[in-house]
């Protein structure tokens, strides 16, 4: 597959796809909780950091989180 084609027929497939009510406020980018987000950058960091390794699985627990004075998430 070379991708001719693809954009005639999401053009095509767009025409025929109804407008409907968002699932989620326009502000919310995903469904999970910020220790989930937070648990999965510190994965993907400790694996960019551990290639030469190759780990075969990495798990992490995002343990206690917690907000500073101004509100922002760490």
């Amino acid at each position: 597959m070379k991708g001719e084609g693809c954009d005639g027929l999401m053009d095509e497939v767009m025409k025929l796809l109804p407008e409907g009510e968002p699932y989620f406020p326009e502000d919310q980018i995903t469904d999970q909780p910020e220790r989930f987000l937070a648990s999965e950058i510190v994965r993907e960091k400790a694996i960019a950091l551990t290639y030469h390794e190759v780990p075969h699985a990495f798990g992490g627990d995002s343990g206690e989180m917690g907000r500073d004075s101004e509100a922002a998430a760490y």
